[in-house]
């Protein structure tokens, strides 16, 4: 997701209509260009910074050029463009008057982007010289995606959150055996990548020091308070090596586990 402040009146430059059989462009990197599509038929893949991603037919596309840019189409497709200049200013965070927008924009009110794309492209071909409106009409499209794309994030983090609390669970109910990152997001229907993303972002770990923390805690109490050795506790969290149990409870607390478990009360 990209933040970023248009900082003078955007031109529209070109929009457009566009279909082939197949499509294969690259564009180089290049500053103050914003292009907004929308995918009237089959599918785009698009190449960028490195990673992939797929536009299907109702996708808005958003491409702001921060890096070099691939399309590619191997059946039929069909997408219209509105292209405009403006001085974008980028940011880290969201900042005052700034907007956001996905690269790729999947929503059930796609229809009304798609009008107001048509009307850009109509507007540009009967009344060219009417600057002033193709500009304004860009600016409110602009608007109207990032309040779409707020309100994805915002649904995003509902459901991340619940994934968050679901993942604990499951950790806690499986303590005493190795569990993987891999294993919890496929029992929650996610990739481990999503997972790993919102865990980290609601707890402030990674899934496996999360893991790994509540068993060196377990371990360090039922040390204490049942007289278990080092060794035997491992193996009842998973550990089959006791040495790497003290290294790892080292590092996270920089302690010895055998001096921490005389002071557990």
């Amino acid at each position: 997701m990209d933040y970023l402040k248009i900082a003078s009146l955007p031109e529209v430059k070109f929009a457009h209509t566009f279909d082939a059989e197949k499509y294969d462009n690259y564009f180089p990197k290049r500053c103050g260009t914003a292009e907004i599509s929308y995918l009237k038929e089959g599918e785009l893949r698009v190449v960028s910074g490195g990673v992939q991603t797929v536009a299907r037919a109702g996708d808005i596309l958003c491409t702001l050029f921060r890096s070099d840019i691939e399309f590619h189409a191997s059946r039929y497709h069909c997408h219209h463009t509105v292209s405009a200049s403006a001085n974008f200013i980028f940011c880290s965070a969201p900042e005052e008057d700034s907007v956001f927008l996905s690269q790729i924009i999947s929503s059930p009110n796609h229809g009304r982007f798609e009008e107001l794309i048509d009307k850009l492209i109509y507007a540009k071909r009967i009344s060219p010289e009417r600057k002033l409106k193709c500009s304004g009409l860009f600016l409110q499209l602009i608007d109207e995606l990032s309040e779409e794309c707020k309100k994805n994030e915002r649904e995003k983090d509902v459901g991340g959150y619940s994934y968050v609390g679901k993942a604990k669970k499951y950790i806690y109910d499986n303590i005493e055996r190795r569990v993987s990152q891999k294993e919890i997001a496929a029992h929650l229907g996610i990739t481990p990548e999503y997972l790993c993303s919102v865990f980290k972002k609601y707890t402030g770990d990674s899934v496996i020091k999360f893991i790994n923390s509540r068993k060196l805690e377990n371990i360090c109490v039922i040390m204490k308070k049942e007289n278990v050795p080092l060794y035997r506790a491992a193996e009842m969290y998973g550990f089959n090596d006791p040495n790497y149990v003290s290294r790892l409870y080292r590092k996270y607390y920089g302690v010895n586990i055998t001096d921490d478990s005389k002071k557990v009360t």
